[in-house]
């Protein structure tokens, strides 16, 4: 199996939010065009890897130190320009919110002081 043939499998699991560990039979990421991607969020994975997909989204693996590889859909492609880069931290990352609670918890205790 290749692959876009498990993405194809998984494309509904995935385009839901699920992240999936991938079978070790797959060909390595570079081989199967995944890159490097030097930004993500930690969870404890040696590297990150991105492919492109056609509409606009990505498949995005973690690779944990014991060989495991994680896949999840990124809804957008940061690769894609600064459109996507903002869209992509608005949805796909859990910064923005964060940012906005610490934001709204500041500005709630400067004003009731």
């Amino acid at each position: 199996m290749s692959w876009i043939n498990w993405i194809r499998l998984y494309w509904n699991d995935l385009a839901r939010g699920a992240k999936i560990e991938v079978p070790h039979f797959l060909d390595p990421l570079a081989q199967a065009g995944f890159r490097p991607t030097p930004l993500a969020s930690p969870e404890g994975q040696a590297s990150d890897w991105a492919l492109a997909m056609s509409d606009g989204s990505r498949i995005h693996v973690h690779v944990y130190r014991d060989g495991r590889r994680v896949a999840h859909r990124d809804k957008f492609d940061p690769a894609r320009g600064i459109g996507p880069t903002l869209a992509h931290l608005a949805v796909d990352t859990p910064y923005v919110a964060i940012a906005l609670v610490v934001t709204l918890l500041v500005a709630s205790s400067s004003t009731s002081g």
